[in-house]
């Protein structure tokens, strides 16, 4: 068996662009699952998205200017980005009265708003390169 120390880089480092852009599914727990694609790598869905909705605030003495940024309005753009390009789709979310939500990009943009820590932890997934290495996927399917 081979150890880690062992390895090639490429097998250490190697990504599946093809799991990058069209996603995997992330367990929140046994019930819950969302798919979603690489907030990075072959995905470039993501900064396409961050640049053009940030693009109006950049402008000189914009919200994202020099210091002056707004955190605030940065990381509710971030959300929205991120629903719109990463989040693909969900099992098993509902609603605080345990109705079922159909996945949107506008129920993900409203998910990611109402729990913060829920978009810690995707954000955490989608930009771990770890999700989308090629042997860590091949290790995933053998167990």
């Amino acid at each position: 068996m081979t150890t880690h120390d062992e390895m090639s880089v490429y097998a250490l480092y190697e990504t599946d662009m093809t799991r990058e852009v069209e996603g995997f599914w992330h367990p929140v727990n046994k019930k819950i699952s969302i798919k979603m694609a690489r907030a990075g790598g072959a995905n470039l869905a993501f900064s396409a998205a961050m640049e053009l909705k940030t693009r109006p605030h950049r402008k000189r003495g914009g919200a994202f200017e020099g210091e002056n940024v707004d955190v605030e309005l940065a990381n509710e753009l971030t959300k929205e980005a991120f629903a719109e390009t990463i989040i693909m789709d969900w099992k098993g979310i509902t609603n605080k009265d345990g109705k079922k939500v159909a996945y949107s990009p506008a129920a993900a943009i409203k998910l990611l708003k109402d729990l913060p820590d829920l978009f810690i932890e995707l954000r955490e997934a989608a930009g771990s390169a770890a999700n989308f290495r090629l042997g860590e996927i091949k290790n995933d399917v053998g167990n």
